[in-house]
């Protein structure tokens, strides 16, 4: 039969805490494996949901609080992630992803961020940002030489 291909397996549930509940790693949400971060994100997920719930359990009183805290703190992390898999798919991102050039350690900032690390500092954010930029003027400017996949490899909307 032809050769087919699928991507993008990435979901999220609705609420992530509420009443009497705390969801956290694929029970919340599951991002497309292309960078191999989802027992990363599983893991600190549930360390930070059985934190949430004994702080919650000692304190009842400031348990809105505490989940509210932990939501936030859990979408950004898959926001983050979640960013980098639609830009995956992307034909521009593929480009510049491929031929990464180091200039200004931009070959490390993407690594470290698909290897499943968060930097907290703006130095490797910053850098990630002027890769997801280049990536975003790419098809309009061809800032990097095209990278031609075959059909039956390339991302959809190639």
């Amino acid at each position: 039969t032809e050769v087919m291909g699928t991507s993008d397996f990435s979901y999220r549930t609705g609420d992530m805490t509420g009443p009497g509940f705390i969801t956290a790693g694929d029970a919340y949400a599951f991002l497309d494996p292309i960078f191999s971060t989802g027992v990363w994100l599983a893991m600190r997920g549930g360390a930070g949901a059985a934190d949430t719930v004994a702080r919650c359990l000692q304190h009842p009183g400031r348990s809105k609080r505490y989940l509210r805290r932990f939501a936030r703190r859990e979408e950004r992390v898959q926001r983050h992630f979640r960013r980098l898999i639609q830009y995956f798919y992307d034909p521009g991102f593929t480009d510049v992803f491929l031929r990464p050039v180091n200039a200004f350690g931009l070959r490390r900032a993407v690594g470290t961020y698909v290897s499943g690390a968060l930097p907290q500092r703006l130095g490797p954010r910053l850098r990630l940002e002027i890769v997801l930029t280049v990536a975003r003027l790419q098809p309009r400017l061809g800032l990097v030489p095209r990278l031609e996949l075959p059909q039956t490899l390339a991302p959809s909307g190639a």
